[in-house]
């Protein structure tokens, strides 16, 4: 009995994966010569003319956070890993700004088939979600939505801060790329 149970949910498991829309990972070089990686969705490759939802991640995160929601929606959807996320190239750290990003979205949208003279959806998550605010007020022509969620919309104060002895200057300086975890730990 119990055989049969498993394996009904794995032909349904099967089955439902099957009619999940094609994901393909691909890049761009960018404006400032950098590897920009996207991942798409393209439910039915033949018809272009849905509209097209493009996802911009939050700090600390990839494209990969969309990917669920990728699946579910029934139109095509590009969502790109911002510079020094997922596969894209992190270029000069001192150059990782919300125009830097802004400027790395457009040569997205530029280059990318779906996106190219044609108004999209832009959605973007926390520090996406700024990205995509400034994208929105450099390029209102490409917009026919902005989505915009969980972000703050202005700095909290260090006060504000839940953590006790909070170090601001410390956390803004913060360094991601370490040589091994004993490096993390000092």
């Amino acid at each position: 009995m119990h055989l049969l149970f498993h394996l009904s949910v794995l032909l349904l498991q099967i089955a439902t994966a099957m009619a999940l829309p094609l994901i393909r990972s691909n890049s761009i070089i960018s404006s400032a010569n950098l590897a920009i990686s996207y991942v798409e969705s393209c439910p039915n490759d033949d018809n272009t003319d849905e509209p097209v939802t493009l996802f911009i991640h939050g700090l600390d995160s990839s494209s990969h956070t969309w990917r669920r929601v990728q699946q579910s929606l029934t139109t095509p959807t590009i969502a790109i890993d911002c510079r020094g996320c997922g596969n894209s190239d992190l270029g000069d750290h001192d150059e990782f700004t919300p125009d830097a990003l802004v400027a790395d979205v457009k040569s997205v949208v530029d280059s990318h088939p779906l996106l190219q003279k044609k108004r999209f959806v832009l959605v973007g998550h926390s520090m996406g979600g700024r990205v995509a605010m400034c994208y929105a007020a450099k390029h209102p022509e490409d917009i026919s939505a902005l989505v915009i969620e969980d972000m703050d919309i202005r700095r909290r104060e260090v006060n504000s801060n839940f953590i006790p002895n909070f170090n601001e200057a410390k956390a803004l300086s913060f360094e991601r790329l370490h040589p091994n975890l004993d490096s993390v730990k000092n």
